[in-house]
C-alpha cells in the first residue's frame, strides 16, 4: 500500500488568505484524493506495458482510498482479489515489486490441499502449454486437470491430464510432470511440479511511479482544489 498526506505545501498553505484557510480541510482531501486517483491511472498504465498483456482483473486491481475533512490521507493499493477469479494479486505482483520468491497461487493451494501436491511443491506451466489472450491457462483446463488426477482410472479414453507411477522407471523429471494426452501414443508437458518456489526479477516499480506523480500532481491538485472549495463555498 502507497499512502500519503498532501507534502510539499507547506509555503503554499502560509500564503492563504481567511476564505482559503476555512476551506483547508476540504481542499486538501481534495487534493489527495485526485493525487491517490492520479497515481491509480500511471499504474495501471505501467501495469498493461510491463507485463504481456494483463487481465483486466489483473489491471483493475489498483485500487484508491478516498482522504476525508477529518483524515486528509489517501491510499493506493492492490487488492489481494478473490481466489477464484485467479489467485490473490497482491501476493503475486509483490514478487514483482520487491523481487524474489513467488507465493504459491490458488491452483497450487487448491493441488495441495486435494494432496496431489506436497506442502512444499510449486507449480508453473510447461513452455509449450496452450494459454489464453492473457496468457494465463484456462480455468476450464485446470479443472480438467484436478477431475483427471483425482479419478485417473475413470471415464478411460477420456483422461486428458495424468501423472506418471514413481514405478514407472521414467525418473524424477518426468515424473515432476502433469503430461496432457494429445493423442494415443502422444503426449507433451502441462504443467511442471517443482520443490522450489520460482523467483522474479523487480520489474513493476509500483513505488517509485507513485513517488513521481505525488510530486508532479501535489501542487497542480492543490491549486484545482482549493478553487473548487472556495468555489463551492459561496455558491
Amino acid at each position: 500500500m502507497y499512502d500519503f498526506e498532501t507534502q510539499g505545501l507547506d509555503q503554499a498553505i502560509k500564503d492563504l488568505d481567511a476564505l482559503e484557510r476555512e476551506q483547508l480541510p476540504f481542499a486538501l482531501a481534495l487534493t489527495a484524493t485526485w493525487t491517490a486517483q492520479d497515481i491509480q491511472a500511471e499504474e495501471k498504465k505501467v501495469i498493461a506495458r510491463v507485463f504481456d498483456n494483463p487481465s483486466p482483473y489483473v489491471i483493475n486491481s489498483v485500487l484508491v482510498k478516498s482522504a476525508r475533512k477529518d483524515n486528509p490521507i489517501a491510499a493506493v493499493w492492490v487488492s489481494e482479489g478473490s481466489v477464484d477469479k485467479g489467485g490473490n494479486i497482491a501476493k503475486t505482483l509483490f514478487a514483482e515489486i520487491w523481487g524474489g520468491k513467488r507465493k504459491a497461487k490458488g491452483f497450487t493451494h487448491v493441488m495441495r490441499n486435494k494432496g496431489i501436491l506436497k506442502s512444499n511443491q510449486y507449480l508453473s506451466a510447461a513452455p509449450n502449454a496452450k494459454r489464453n489472450q492473457y496468457g494465463n491457462i484456462s480455468k476450464a483446463s485446470l479443472k480438467k486437470v484436478i477431475s483427471d488426477l483425482e479419478n485417473p482410472n475413470s471415464k478411460k479414453g477420456r483422461i486428458k491430464y495424468f501423472m506418471l507411477d514413481d514405478d514407472s522407471g521414467a525418473g524424477s523429471a518426468w515424473n515432476n510432470v502433469i503430461w496432457k494426452k494429445l493423442g494415443r501414443n502422444d503426449m507433451e508437458p502441462f504443467l511442471i511440479i517443482s520443490d522450489e518456489a520460482p523467483s522474479y526479477k523487480k520489474r513493476l516499480p509500483f513505488y517509485e511511479v507513485a513517488e513521481r506523480i505525488l510530486k508532479k500532481k501535489i501542487p497542480v491538485n492543490f491549486e484545482k482544489a482549493m478553487d473548487y472549495a472556495i468555489a463551492s463555498s459561496i455558491r
